[in-house]
């Protein structure tokens, strides 16, 4: 007997045998730690700031720099990255 004949002849067995399997599974799922995903911190921060309809000269006069002199005066700075779109200013700063 093959086995779609088999499933197709005896459906209740069928199901039983899928919701034993479904069940097993979800309690190895719940029973099996999480170690391969470790806690992770990373030491950066992106700003991005949007202001629709200016060119990317104004975006850095406006917003990009004034955002890079504050950042500057935190301590612990490793490195600043900025840069201005059209619209769009996006400041990366690493701790």
């Amino acid at each position: 007997m093959k086995l779609p004949q088999f499933a197709l002849n005896r459906p209740v067995t069928t199901t039983m045998c899928l919701l034993v399997i479904v069940v097993l599974a979800v309690i190895s799922i719940s029973r099996v730690p999480v170690n391969m995903l470790p806690d992770m911190d990373f030491p950066a921060v992106v700003v991005m700031t949007k202001y629709p309809g200016v060119g990317p000269e104004e975006i850095e006069k406006l917003i990009t720099e004034p955002i890079e002199e504050w950042a500057a005066s935190a301590d612990k700075i490793k490195r600043i990255k900025a840069s201005s779109l059209e619209g769009i200013s996006l400041i990366m700063i690493e701790f």
